[in-house]
């Protein structure tokens, strides 16, 4: 009896922790798009690695419910593997996000930019990306509504680049945060699966 209790508790617990996994995967995913589709600044590379990182990790979990509710050795090895693989791949993907910094990070804003100037320009009321721009700005915002109103509206509108960089500040941030948190949560999982498959399914012995 005892030990039919501390096996349903492991596998419970390991069957509670890949639900978890597939609902973060899921706001992941859709974290990835809605910034995709909203903010314009998110590198492609990083948003690709996010939607893979997504869809593994929902794969993985489905993958792990059925590794618990069967008890079998060989898929709950693999499924330890698989958690490793993910562990490192995630890890490298949230410092990746952590330390965009600089020069690194200016590329990416002007590039972003000069993809998308004038949707860029009329979702954020700026006009010009920064101060190397700034003899060019009646030019380069000319398709804004008020510069059809006023001669003075280039100038006194903000530059685009503050205001760019402080929106890619904060959803770097979060992701890479939630991401970081989240592989200390796979530490524990490995442990988890670790322990219940060193443990005797009851049912066999019966």
């Amino acid at each position: 009896m005892v030990e039919e209790k501390t096996f349903q508790f492991w596998r419970r617990l390991l069957i509670i922790s890949n639900i978890f996994y597939i609902l973060l995967a899921l706001t992941f995913l859709f974290f990835a798009i809605f910034t995709r589709l909203h903010s314009l600044i998110i590198d492609l590379h990083l948003f690709v690695g996010l939607i893979i990182l997504s869809l593994f990790l929902i794969f993985l979990s489905i993958f792990g419910i059925i590794s618990a509710v069967k008890h079998h050795q060989v898929l709950l090895f693999f499924y330890i593997i698989l958690l490793i693989i993910l562990f490192l791949f995630q890890f490298i993907l949230a410092c990746t996000y952590l330390t965009i910094r600089n020069e690194k990070k200016y590329n990416l804003l002007k590039q972003n930019f000069e993809k998308s100037t004038d949707h860029i320009q009329l979702k954020y009321n700026c006009c010009g990306f920064d101060n190397s721009t700034i003899f060019y700005r009646n030019i380069t915002c000319q398709n804004l509504p008020c510069c059809h109103l006023t001669n003075q509206c280039c100038e006194t509108l903000s530059m685009c680049y503050t205001l760019l960089n402080n929106e890619l500040d904060k959803n770097l941030k979060i992701i890479g945060s939630i991401m970081l948190i989240f592989t200390l949560t796979q530490i524990i999982v490995i442990y988890i699966t670790l322990k219940f498959r060193n443990i005797r399914n009851p049912a066999i012995f019966i």
